[in-house]
């Protein structure tokens, strides 16, 4: 999840975690996501559709940029 772009950012938006996680090591932002954001969610069609919704809400309240 971490080397792709798009799913790194929904992944820490959706877990609340700061941009600056980018500077840590591949290791230290695996465990600080993981510690956050169960990747098996995504697998279950409900709870991604509530981790869709709830990323489209935090990113529009932070004012990101939702183009792809």
């Amino acid at each position: 999840m971490l080397g792709d772009k798009v799913m790194r950012r929904v992944a820490t938006t959706v877990a609340g975690l700061p941009s600056e996680l980018a500077l840590q090591s591949v290791e230290a932002q695996a465990r600080s996501l993981s510690a956050r954001f169960d990747t098996e969610q995504l697998a279950d069609p409900k709870k991604r559709e509530k981790l869709i919704q709830r990323y489209l809400v935090t990113a529009s309240s932070n004012g990101f940029s939702l183009s792809v």
